[in-house]
């Protein structure tokens, strides 16, 4: 493995970037060059490029995971992007098994699986309720699952939302609308690797999660699929039992308000 193939394209805050690139430089020597780092720091005090120990950093003054997914897939150089945050445990092993193999996969997405940190003989999430049916599968994805291959991105101009995500007002469903537009509005084909290849924790109460705006993400986001199963979706999600301490009434209403005002932003733009 001698020309760079993949690029691990990190996500980060200014202050997390110095604990961030110590992990990566410590780990770095363990893996060959067709696998590259670039970090993206945002919320930075300038915007800037520097290089750490080969690790490519670019430092922003915006906020927003969707923004600096796109920044991170703007300066990619290799065929293939792993979309990453900073508080994931890389598995070098399984990762260096993945790349090897990676431009033998005749698709344009790859959706990886991440073990527990707690637990590593458990997954991240559930995998067995993946489903084949791709509409129902980008609503259960995490945009650390995604790697793209970056030609097929670029040739359909496919980025991420950035109205969506951490760091906006609906800071959720991100990926789930990247991965629609792949492979549902473009046709892109995509695979599931069967090993995991990095490790994330599965302890909910270490995980700030904003309820509220996680329905308002998702009223948007499935206005912007524009498919005809948004609606059932969208009930299906008010109604369902979770373990979320909102009302019925309060999930519908959320979704359903940025769901009307994402349709008609659109229908105004579809006229001008």
């Amino acid at each position: 493995m001698g020309d760079p193939v993949l690029t691990v394209a990190v996500s980060t805050l200014a202050k997390n970037r110095d604990q961030l690139l110590a992990r990566l430089s410590a780990i770095k020597a363990d893996f060959p060059p067709a696998i590259t780092f670039l970090v993206v720091s945002q919320l930075e005090a300038d915007e800037g490029y520097f290089c750490f120990d080969g690790i490519d950093v670019y430092k922003s003054e915006e906020k927003g995971l969707s923004k600096s997914r796109n920044l991170g897939l703007r300066k990619c150089v290799t065929d293939w992007i792993w979309f990453q945050d900073d508080d994931i445990d890389i598995l070098i092993g399984p990762l260096l098994a993945l790349v090897k193999r990676i431009n033998g996969f005749n698709c344009d997405v790859i959706l990886t699986k991440v073990a527990s940190r707690e637990r590593p003989s458990e997954y991240f999430k559930n995998y067995d309720r993946y489903s084949i049916n791709k509409r129902f599968l980008a609503l259960r994805i995490s945009s650390i699952e995604i790697i793209a291959n970056v030609p097929f991105l670029r040739r359909y101009n496919l980025r991420f939302d950035e109205s969506l995500g951490l760091g906006s007002a609906l800071p959720s469903c991100e990926e789930n609308l990247f991965f629609y537009d792949c492979i549902v509005k473009n046709s892109g084909s995509f695979m599931v690797y069967d090993d995991a290849i990095a490790l994330h924790t599965t302890v909910t109460e270490a995980r700030n999660i904003d309820y509220e705006g996680r329905y308002r993400a998702r009223g948007y986001m499935l206005a912007k699929m524009g498919d005809f199963f948004s609606p059932i979706i969208l009930i299906w999600w008010a109604v369902r039992r979770t373990r979320e301490n909102l009302p019925r009434r309060v999930r519908l209403s959320l979704m359903l308000r940025s769901y009307l005002q994402a349709l008609a932003h659109q229908i105004n733009s579809d006229k001008e």
